[in-house]
């Protein structure tokens, strides 16, 4: 299958950013470019018709890009992930890598940086922007503890989806746990981060960059 054959699906809560995307990988050459604007949707197109490659914010409602990441790579799906993110934090990065992406790259790339990235990875190489490299191989120099690495895979999911202003009903549903679970979870993360209350979580969310003012009130 030649690059320009690949069907590409693009998910951002952010139309402008999808839209963008869009429109750069059209006029490069790609004929099957698809998009999503919420988690749900772009799941539900990922699980249905299987495209080679996706490209995916981490920082959205609902199950965000890691439920996701983990979701694809729960049913052993061979597309290729992307993560197109402004997160710049070398843990998030670590986990996004640990968790299976071929590929991370900033939104602030150049439109060149971005297409390169796409035919590297649909071609199976791996692919780190520049900034993200330099991000990891500084971290790996002066390793900086990063409270959230105590997070299992599913604690930080719980965590992302609850600093961004989901309830524990809509939690539950999302990950098809029961609101028990959900609560006893919640309870373990509040202990590892040394909290006792959502709101603390939700300012944890805020100083890592996870948690997003337009989706959660909590101050």
């Amino acid at each position: 299958m030649t690059y320009t054959k690949a069907d590409i699906l693009l998910i951002d809560d952010h139309s402008i950013v999808v839209d963008g995307c869009a429109k750069l990988l059209k006029q490069s050459g790609f004929k099957s470019v698809n998009v999503a604007t919420n988690c749900e949707q772009g799941l539900q197109y990922a699980l249905e018709f299987k495209p080679e490659l996706i490209m995916v914010d981490i920082s959205m409602p609902g199950m965000g890009g890691f439920g996701i990441i983990r979701r694809i790579r729960k049913k052993n799906l061979k597309t290729k992930i992307i993560v197109f993110s402004m997160h710049d934090d070398p843990s998030i990065i670590s986990r996004a890598i640990d968790s299976g992406v071929k590929g991370y790259i900033s939104k602030t790339s150049s439109p060149e940086k971005i297409i390169e990235a796409v035919k590297l990875v649909l071609s199976g190489s791996i692919y780190l922007s520049q900034d993200v490299a330099q991000t990891l191989a500084l971290d790996k120099l002066n390793p900086v503890k990063n409270i959230l690495d105590t997070l299992s895979p599913k604690e930080y999911e719980i965590f992302d989806m609850l600093v961004n202003g989901n309830t524990v009903n809509e939690i539950a549903n999302t990950l098809f746990l029961s609101t028990k679970s959900v609560s006893n979870y919640i309870t373990k993360i509040k202990s590892k981060l040394n909290t006792s209350t959502v709101a603390e979580l939700v300012h944890i969310g805020y100083k890592h960059n996870i948690a997003r003012l337009e989706d959660n009130p909590v101050n």
